[in-house]
Order: C-alpha cells, then sequence, then structure tokens
C-alpha cells in the first residue's frame, strides 16, 4: 500500500509540471517594446538537478558518473559550464545579437540569482529551468520559462517551453542514459538548442 501511494504521488507531481506548462500565461512580446528596453541585465535562477522517474514509480537524482560534466563544452558561455540554464542563457544571448534586429547589447551575470532577485533600473531578463528529468515514458523532459520585466513589475515578454524528447523522435530509455553518458550530453544540446530556438522565434514573430 505505501508503494502505490508513493507512486501515486510521483505521478501526481509529473501531472503538476504538466498542467503548470499548459496553463502558465505566455506574454507575447510586442516588436514596439524593444523601443522601452534599456540597460538589459540577464541573469538565470539557479538549476534544478536532472531527475529520473522510473515504470515503478521511483522519482530519484539521476545518478549518471560524469554525464553533467561531460556535457560542459556544450555551452557558448563559459567553457566549464556544465549548468543546463546557464547554456540556455548563453546560447539565446548569441542568437539574439545576430538574429533579432535592433536588440539591445546585454550586461549577462553568469552567477545564478534568487527569485528574490531585486533591481531598481533597465530591463531584466531572467531564465529560469523548472525541472529536467528523465521519464520512462517521455525521454528527456525539461521545463524553461523567460521572462523580461521592468522595474516597475511591467511585464514585456514571457515564454515557457517544455521539452520532450520523445515528441521530437528522440524517446530513449533510462537505462540508456545510464549507460551512455555521451548520449544524454546529445540529448541535453538538443533540447537546450530547441529551447533556444523556441524562445527566439517567439520574439522574432513578434507584432
Amino acid at each position: 500500500m505505501k508503494t502505490f501511494f508513493k507512486i501515486l504521488k510521483n505521478l501526481i507531481m509529473i501531472l503538476v509540471i504538466v498542467l503548470l506548462n499548459s496553463c502558465a500565461t505566455n506574454k507575447p512580446f510586442i516588436k514596439s517594446d524593444i523601443t522601452l528596453i534599456s540597460n538589459l541585465k540577464v541573469v538565470r535562477n539557479e538549476t534544478p538537478e536532472i531527475k529520473q522517474f522510473t515504470l515503478g514509480g521511483q522519482l530519484t537524482g539521476l545518478a549518471i558518473g560524469g554525464a553533467l560534466g561531460s556535457y560542459a563544452a556544450m555551452s557558448n558561455g563559459p567553457a566549464t559550464s556544465n549548468d543546463y540554464g546557464e547554456i540556455i542563457m548563453y546560447r539565446f544571448a548569441d542568437r539574439a545579437q545576430e538574429e533579432i534586429q535592433n536588440w539591445p547589447k546585454m550586461a549577462i551575470e553568469s552567477t545564478p540569482v534568487k527569485n528574490s532577485f531585486k533591481f531598481d533600473s533597465g530591463t531584466l531578463l531572467v531564465f529560469n529551468v523548472n525541472g529536467m528529468m528523465v521519464h520512462a515514458r517521455g525521454g528527456f523532459l525539461s521545463d524553461v520559462r523567460v521572462k523580461m520585466v521592468q522595474p516597475d513589475g511591467k511585464v514585456l515578454w514571457q515564454k515557457k517551453y517544455f521539452y520532450s524528447g520523445r515528441n521530437h523522435g528522440r524517446f530513449h530509455k533510462i537505462k540508456e542514459f545510464n549507460n551512455n553518458s555521451k548520449l544524454l550530453s546529445e540529448e541535453i544540446d538538443f533540447a537546450a538548442n530547441a529551447t533556444v530556438s523556441e524562445f527566439i522565434n517567439d520574439i522574432k514573430n513578434a507584432k
């Protein structure tokens, strides 16, 4: 009975993550608002560890020796980065400067900030990885939000993206990831690029 309730609890948690993503309010970027952006500061919240969810309903940290370190070189930021949120932040910054017309210069903070981070001038762009998971049914999953806000609390842009390996034809079993850290590296690399592309295209398609 205890095992049943443990499985049920973990299933409910997964469902909540999916529902929160689907119900989250996205705030489309308005093209004319680009003139309101000044002193754009780019930050990220701390990235949580990767979890694994098995068919038996067990939710644990992903114990893959060296896997996180093995995707360090994927980041366009510091060569020592092995942080999914940091990888996404730097890749977005690089692509935004190249692909988005009139995109302002950015000051990037490499150290993660707290959710309560305060600022009193300029515009803040915050990247937040809500969760990462290797799921027995969905493969690698990640839930990432980006938010652009003014000091007075006005939100200029907000976008959430839920990545599922299965939805991209890239499903792998937990055992495959456990036995091959390079495979996890490649999947995280692909997921990061897919997430950044979603954010970049959302801005580029602004009206």
